[in-house]
């Protein structure tokens, strides 16, 4: 996929900025299974694109000179992709699919320690678990030709980091993050 995100923002005082923005998404598939358990056998393709949208919306509060928190959401964008589902030396199928991809929060500070070192951190949430099981219609007859089971849950990510100014031209940024995957053991 290939996101692009205009973005406008305005400070309303000294605490509060608001900024928002469309998210325009190209989205574009190729998927392949195979079609039999045995080697050598062909697989099956599906492949498409869209074009989807969405919005962006954060809100950034400055409560002090030291201190910066931001709260941020992206919206889930649902595509409707059209393409086809190609089973060599079988068959080429019109094909559709209406996959939504999930929304997200984030929540981050910027704490300012010393003149040199300050504190950063992020906790944010996907809302993976809306990324089910999508039913592939094949549009000569409407009915489903397979279907894509995803069942994520939904997917965290935190991080703790810092960045320590050596001089007023360097500075050195480092952290660390650690994810909670959205793919299960049973997916």
């Amino acid at each position: 996929s290939l996101n692009f995100n205009p973005v406008v923002g305005y400070r309303i005082n000294e605490v509060f900025a608001l900024a928002a923005g469309v998210q325009v998404q190209y989205f574009d598939v190729k998927l392949t299974q195979a079609i039999s358990p045995f080697p050598g056998a062909p697989s099956a393709e599906l492949k498409g694109d869209d074009v989807g949208l969405g919005f962006t919306a954060g809100v950034l509060i400055t409560p002090g000179p030291d201190t910066e928190i931001g709260i941020g959401f992206r919206s889930g964008i649902k595509h409707s992709v059209d393409g086809s589902l190609t089973i060599p030396a079988v068959a080429q199928i019109p094909v559709s699919v209406e996959p939504s991809l999930p929304a997200m929060v984030s929540a981050s500070f910027r704490q300012r320690i010393t003149q040199e070192f300050t504190l950063l951190g992020t906790a944010e949430w996907t809302n993976w678990s809306d990324f089910g099981t999508f039913p592939v219609t094949n549009d000569l007859t409407g009915a489903p030709a397979t279907y894509l089971p995803f069942e994520y849950d939904d997917g965290w990510f935190f991080s703790l980091g810092g960045e320590y100014a050596f001089t007023n031209g360097w500075t050195v940024r480092g952290g660390v993050g650690w994810e909670i995957s959205p793919v299960s053991d049973q997916v």
